[in-house]
């Protein structure tokens, strides 16, 4: 009967310990790590330099004064 006891003892303190580990290690959101601001940067500087090549694309085909100057 005691042995019966000792085990629900035992078996209700790994299930406590369990619970209160997973609530220790939680992760992270990934927004808030490091892996995040390096994808950030990289992402953000494709962006600025896909923009400064669509500026100079609608420059170069924007009619210029001095074309017209010219003809």
């Amino acid at each position: 009967m005691i042995e019966i006891f000792k085990q629900r003892r035992t078996q209700a303190n790994v299930e406590a310990s369990s619970a209160t580990e997973t609530w220790l290690t939680k992760k992270k959101h990934f927004r808030d790590t490091e892996e995040w601001k390096k994808k950030k940067a990289r992402i953000m500087s494709k962006l600025r330099a896909l923009s400064k090549l669509n500026l100079a694309l609608v420059l170069s085909r924007m009619p210029s004064r001095e074309r017209n100057e010219r003809e």
